[in-house]
Parts: structure tokens; sequence; C-alpha cells
């Protein structure tokens, strides 16, 4: 998955625009996602990426989407 596909990814789980997600934006500061839906959108994208959540339990491994995508596909 490249972080263009990723970023739409966000996009459809969050209902933003994938214009407004940087790979550096801030989920909180700047795409504007409140804590219970960074909760769900971690649980989607973990879902359907197959990935364990223990993997981004520590909020620097998803503060940005970049971050995001780099703990989960290192």
């Amino acid at each position: 998955m490249t972080m263009e596909e990723f970023i739409e990814h966000i996009s459809r789980i969050s209902n933003i625009p994938s214009e407004s997600i940087e790979p550096d934006s801030s989920f909180k500061d700047d795409i504007g996602i409140d804590s219970l839906q960074m909760v769900n959108l971690l649980i989607e994208i973990t879902e359907k990426t197959n990935t364990d959540m223990t993997r981004i339990m520590h909020p620097d491994h998803y503060s940005t989407p970049f971050q995001l995508y780099r703990t989960l596909f290192k």
C-alpha cells in the first residue's frame, strides 16, 4: 500500500477529504480527529490491513498519517 492509498483509506474511514490530509498533518490539530474518532480509525485501519493493534499503542506511533503508516508497514 502506498502512502497515497493509505491517505485515501483514512479519508474514507474518517469522512475527511483526502486533499485535507497531508502525511505530516496532526490527526488532532490539523485534521480535527477527536479521541473517539481516532480509536475508531485505528480499529478500522488495523482490521483492513490485518495488523496487530498492539503495534500502535503508543501515541507517537499514530500522531500523523506518516507515523501511522510507518508503524504499520515498516
